[in-house]
């Protein structure tokens, strides 16, 4: 069962046991940090480059770390 909410403009969708919810992602930022809301978006700027999926990779890391979840527990669909 999905069921949508909006903070502050930032749509998320509790999804079985996580949440879903888009993220715009700025690469090659100087330092990896979320910037803000930008509409329904989180955004973020990381230091990876938009190449062989490292910006990807990099976003599960850093989104991992701050939400204090494993790794395997981020995905991006």
């Amino acid at each position: 069962m999905k069921s949508e909410e909006k903070a502050e403009g930032f749509k998320f969708t509790e999804i079985g046991t996580g949440v879903q919810f888009n993220v715009y992602l700025q690469p090659r930022a100087s330092r990896n940090e979320i910037c803000g809301i930008r509409g329904e978006e989180l955004k973020l700027r990381l230091t990876a480059p938009p190449v062989d999926d490292a910006a990807n990779k990099l976003c599960i890391e850093f989104l991992a770390g701050e939400l204090k979840v494993a790794k395997s527990r981020v995905a991006i669909t």
